[in-house]
This record gives C-alpha cells, sequence and structure tokens, in this order.
C-alpha cells in the first residue's frame, strides 16, 4: 500500500469509518492508534535469514498491546494475544511481570567509541575508559552482572571489564583503519574513521568498502559490495521471500554470485528500481528503507575511491549515486527524469531528436506540446516546475599558470555560474522516497592512468568560486588532464573539460 492510501486508511479509522484495522506488526513503532480491543494474531515471524519462526521481542508485543485503551475515548481496553501453549507460560511472565531494561552498548560500542573519537571527546585509552562510566550500561553493570558476563561487582572487577571492552574495542577500530592508538594510549582519527563518523556509515562498512574495492571496479562490482553493506542486515526476509527473489532475479542486469540472502535482496529492490519494475508492497516498503541509504552509503564509496586517487570507481559511484535518485539506468534515456513520462512517450520525443532534458527546453512550444498532448494542466505544469530546477550550471575553469615545474603544486580556480533562475539544491524525484539536497563533485584526474589528482565536494549554496590544488608529475612535458563536474542526483547534466598544462623545469 503506498504512503496515500495507508493515511487514507488511518484517517477512515480514526473518524469511525471503519471499524478493523488490520496491520503488519513492522508498524508497531510507528502507528498512534487507539483500540478498545487489540488482538495479536501470532507472536512470532518467519526469519528467512535463519530459515526458521522466531520470536518478536517483548517490548515489541509490549508496544502491540499498549494500543488498547490508550484514549479516554475508551473506557477500558482489552488484548487478545494469540500463542502456541508452549509459549503461554513465557509470555505471562514477561508481560505481568516488571520487564528490566538492560544496555545493549557493549555489542555496538565501536561506532559510538569512533564518534567520541573523531569529535575529539576521548583522546586517549584512559579518556574511553571515564567516558564509558557516563552511560547508563556502565550503572546496570552491578546490578545484573551476570547478563554482562561479569565475575562479580568490586570495584577492581568492574574496572577490569571496562578497561579490557575498551581496549578490545580499540583494537578492532585500530585493524580496520579507523583510529591510531599510540604507545602511550593516544588515540587519533584516520580518515576512515572520519568517513565513517560525517556520513553515518558503520566502520565496519568503511572497512569493507576500503578491502573490496579496486582500481578496476565498475558498476557490477559496487553493487555487490553495496549490497554487502552491513546497514542491510537488518532487512526482514519473509516467508516464501527467497522464491520470488530468486525468480525475479531472472531477469536482473547483474546476478551476484556468493553474496548472502540479504545482499541478493537489496540487489533486487535496486535493480527492480532502476528498471522501474513493479514490485509487491513489502517489498515496495523496504525499498523505501534501501534507497537513502543506498545514497549515503554511496557517498562512502566515493571517498573510499578518491582517497586511493581512483578516478573510474569514483565516477562509477557517482553515477550508481544518480541512478538510485532517479529511478533508471544511467543508458535509458534522460528524459525519463521528467514527471509524467514512460518509455513510449520518452521514445515519441526521441523521434523527434530530442534526446536530453536540455533539447526538450529548447524545443518549440507548439511541438512540445503536440508530443505532450493526453496530459493534464497540472501534469504539464509539474514537467515545467521540474524543468526550472534542473541543473543548468556553466563551468569556467582557469589555471593559475599554464606551466608548472615537476613535483610543484598548480591551483586550477573554477567559476560555475548558473543561467537566469539560480541555483536551486532541491532534488526533484518521481521515485526517490525522500526530499534531498543536490551533492557535486569537482574532479580533477587523468583517465588515462585512472588517476584522481585533485577532488573537491560542492556545496552550491555557499558561493560559486572553487579552487582545486594538484601536483605536478615528475617527468617534464605537456599534459592533458580532464575537470569532471558531477552531481549525485540527476542524469545528463554532467560535465567534462579538458584541462592542459606544461611540465617544464625551468
Amino acid at each position: 500500500m503506498n504512503a496515500a492510501d495507508a493515511q487514507l486508511v488511518l484517517e477512515l479509522y480514526k473518524n469511525d469509518w471503519i471499524q478493523v484495522l488490520v496491520t503488519t506488526a513492522e508498524l508497531c513503532w510507528e502507528l498512534e492508534l487507539a483500540a478498545h480491543l487489540v488482538i495479536v494474531m501470532d507472536t512470532c515471524f518467519y526469519d528467512g535469514k535463519e530459515h526458521r519462526h522466531v520470536d518478536y521481542p517483548i517490548v515489541d508485543i509490549l508496544q502491540m498491546i499498549g494500543f488498547a485503551s490508550r484514549s479516554p475515548k475508551y473506557g477500558s481496553g482489552k488484548v487478545v494475544v494469540m500463542a502456541h501453549t508452549s509459549r503461554k507460560a513465557y509470555l505471562n511472565k514477561f508481560l505481568f511481570d516488571p520487564l528490566p531494561v538492560e544496555s545493549s552498548l557493549h555489542l555496538h560500542l565501536g561506532d559510538p567509541l569512533l564518534a567520541a573519537v573523531v569529535s575529539h571527546t576521548v583522546g586517549s585509552m584512559q579518556d574511553a575508559m571515564e567516558w564509558l562510566t557516563w552511560f547508563f550500561f556502565y550503572r546496570r553493570l552491578p546490578q545484573n552482572p551476570n547478563y554482562y558476563g561479569l565475575a562479580g561487582v568490586s570495584d577492581t572487577q568492574l574496572s577490569e571489564f571496562v578497561s579490557v571492552l575498551t581496549e578490545n574495542t580499540v583494537d578492532e577500530l585500530a585493524k580496520a583503519g579507523a583510529v591510531e592508538c599510540s604507545e602511550e594510549g593516544v588515540l587519533s582519527p584516520l580518515n576512515m574513521g572520519v568517513l565513517s563518523t560525517h556520513l553515518y556509515i558503520q566502520y565496519h562498512t568503511t572497512e569493507l568498502f576500503a578491502l573490496s574495492i579496486t582500481a578496476k571496479a565498475k558498476r557490477r562490482g559496487l553493487l555487490q559490495i553495496l549490497a554487502s553493506a552491513n546497514e542491510f542486515e537488518k532487512l526482514p526476509i519473509r516467508q516464501h521471500e527467497q522464491l520470488l527473489l530468486e525468480r525475479m532475479e531472472k531477469r536482473l542486469t547483474y546476478v551476484l554470485e556468493n553474496a548472502t540472502l540479504t545482499a541478493r535482496k537489496v540487489n533486487v529492490l535496486l535493480q527492480t528500481h532502476f528498471s522501474r519494475e513493479p514490485v509487491p508492497a513489502d517489498l515496495h516498503r523496504d525499498a523505501l528503507e534501501v534507497l537513502p541509504t543506498a545514497v549515503r552509503l554511496l557517498h562512502g564509496m566515493v571517498n573510499v575511491c578518491s582517497s586511493s586517487m581512483w578516478l573510474k570507481p569514483a565516477i562509477a559511484a557517482i553515477e550508481l549515486c544518480q541512478m538510485v535518485v532517479q529511478g533508471q539506468w544511467n543508458e535509458d534515456s534522460r528524459l525519463l527524469q521528467l514527471p509524467h513520462f514512460d518509455k513510449d512517450r520518452a521514445r515519441a520525443f526521441e523521434n523527434e531528436g530530442v534526446d536530453d532534458v536540455f533539447a526538450f527546453l529548447e524545443m518549440e512550444d507548439d511541438a512540445r506540446k503536440a508530443l505532450l498532448e493526453g496530459l493534464s494542466e497540472k501534469e504539464v505544469e509539474d514537467i515545467v516546475m521540474w524543468c526550472n530546477d534542473y541543473p543548468d550550471i556553466e563551468v569556467t575553469p582557469t589555471l593559475a599558470s599554464a606551466s608548472v615545474k615537476p613535483g610543484e603544486d598548480g591551483v586550477l580556480s573554477v567559476e560555475l555560474s548558473a543561467g537566469e533562475d539560480g541555483f536551486s539544491t532541491q532534488v526533484r524525484s518521481n521515485v526517490y522516497p525522500q526530499e534531498c539536497k543536490q551533492t557535486w563533485w569537482l574532479i580533477l584526474g587523468d583517465p588515462e592512468d585512472n588517476s584522481i589528482h585533485s577532488i573537491v565536494e560542492v556545496d552550491l549554496d555557499r558561493g560559486n568560486k572553487k579552487t582545486l590544488q594538484f601536483t605536478a608529475p615528475a617527468a617534464e612535458g605537456h599534459y592533458k588532464w580532464m575537470l569532471y563536474f558531477m552531481t549525485d542526483a540527476y542524469i545528463g547534466c554532467d560535465q567534462e573539460q579538458e584541462i592542459e598544462f606544461d611540465v617544464v623545469n625551468a
């Protein structure tokens, strides 16, 4: 069910136009409803990853039960929980007895600790141990030592437990290339750690990118690496979904080999999104969660590639990002980005020699109106609004000097100027589930040796003049590099210009 239909159903229920509402368990934390009677149809679900039925967390069941009589509208509330007989004693204990709340920080300490190191809240091992004592986790250690694996609750045992936990976590971060720990115990963030924190990416995922992406990586390889990211681990695999995914895989352009079922599902969701193929409601809901995460991870890939100075993988990651936001393959007609355009309408324009957005804007009004026949006035207005925000940016590069000495630094200034409507950083997409802003990159690279010599992330809200610094090659000669101006949001508006200069030892 799409968002508009779901909202309509909720409004009908809240206003008593419908008396019974059936919903999935996954929505228990999203809905704000009250009912006189709540029926929990079962207390377990099928986990496709483990190929068995798994109990819902007790907190989820409590949340479902809590919908009963949450409003003064009902004087009393009733709940019916349907479960197997063997589960009754278990459920009675946890539903009627106070439920202790424990911390899980010790199981996921790496990312919070990394964020503290990057923000300079923690600068040493001693700081890290003191920082840990401020959490709810530390308060629960002496209250429930068995849960956390403590042998005792004396000050010495608590201190030793925190020390070992901190050392093990720092060792993991150091092995992942996220932090550096000196012999004196001083903690310093490394590039991969800063990247993870700034983009809200798990450090395990950044490590995966750094180890898996190579200089020769192309779209297929990047898709497999992306689909294997830790951020997708909690994506549900429902009963009988594996068979559905296997059938859908047969129609994909790229099929992942030796991948987990979760990675295969992410791959299916992404490629059906690119092809704009209809999927069942459950998969559509999963895709709404996968797409924004994929964009964030692809930004991380671009940064990993730029750290290694690899040009072609970085460009491929940016193009993948465009595909996710606009919901089409990079090779498809650029006109499919326009609202209310399908392949037939795009083909009609291409038959008239109109194959991109700029050509669409330059058409004669009568010719364009004839090809848009059948669209309502509101739909035509949507197209006009979309075109008004489509990036039309002129890029003017200027070298500080046409010749540089071997190994010396050169400077390339780039002026960005927009058309009459100016810059619009808001992204317009017909298929992307969230509002977002454009990100742009200026990349100075040499496609001949697949190298990046300078890269700058551009924020159009902060001025239109950018400077790229690069180091001249050691060998004398005449060089031809390329300047790329690329966005993560639209297909067909990227630009590239040749940059020529001489390296002379004069």
